[in-house]
């Protein structure tokens, strides 16, 4: 079970991670709910719906599995051009940097 403990601040940290800055258009949807009612319950300072909680942890979950993948991807992809030609050391230097910023 997934504690309660997430601010509206740190919230809105995961949603802006997730979706960038159209979280409030998008969150809505994901989460079943208004964006009105998504709006009132961060602005609230109250503690946040159980169910938006576990909703936006489930998300981050999934985000993060998809990213474990692509980060797998791009490991391959490396090793492919590393182990292809000389013109692979430009070509990793520049993924490797990507790598670092994704993974």
């Amino acid at each position: 079970m997934v504690s309660n403990e997430i601010s509206a601040e740190e919230f809105v940290e995961y949603a802006i991670f997730l979706y960038g800055d159209q979280w409030r258009n998008v969150l809505p949807a994901e989460l079943g709910i208004s964006r009105r009612s998504l709006i009132i319950s961060l602005a609230s300072g109250e503690e946040l719906p159980v169910t938006m909680t576990l909703s936006i942890v489930r998300l981050l979950e999934k985000r993060l599995e998809e990213m474990d993948r692509e980060c797998v991807q791009l490991r391959d992809r490396i090793d492919l051009l590393r182990n292809s030609s000389s013109a692979g050391a430009i070509a990793e230097t520049q993924v490797r940097g990507q790598l670092q910023y994704a993974c």
